[in-house]
């Protein structure tokens, strides 16, 4: 009874990651409400700038 319901939720989580995420995330891009930076930036700079 529970199996079509999983196999459903997991479908729908993953169409909604696959289609939303990118969008929802260039909008809080747009908004400044979060910055991009990667790892390698942080690391060559010796400080911890999240703290």
């Amino acid at each position: 009874m529970a199996l079509p319901y999983k196999i459903m939720l997991a479908i729908a989580g993953q169409l909604a990651v696959y289609f939303d995420l990118f969008e929802g995330t260039e909008q809080l891009y747009d908004q400044h409400l979060i910055e991009h930076y990667s790892a390698s930036e942080m690391l060559d700079s010796g400080t911890n700038k999240r703290h």
